[in-house]
């Protein structure tokens, strides 16, 4: 991140933003046309709206899995089971 973070509000969003993986990508003007279309939205339209779905990605759990098929220990304890 470039950019200095300023403002209580750009905290509280770097804090919740640290634990993912993700790219800022800026995109001017007419290039943008997610948010040329909501920015068009009528204020009285009452059918618009707008959905989110944040949904953490573990990096650490496909490592693990490989180490596990692996590892002798683990495989022999498989076994027994």
């Amino acid at each position: 991140m470039t950019q200095a973070v300023q403002t209580p509000e750009q905290h509280r969003y770097l804090i919740r933003l640290l634990g993912f993986e993700y790219s800022i990508q800026y995109r001017p003007g007419r290039e943008n046309g997610v948010a040329d279309a909501l920015s068009r939205v009528a204020a009285n339209d009452t059918q618009a709206s707008l959905y989110l779905l944040s949904i953490p990605k573990f990096s650490f759990l496909a490592d693990l899995k490989k180490e596990l098929v692996t590892h002798l220990e683990t495989l022999t304890l498989l076994e027994k089971i």
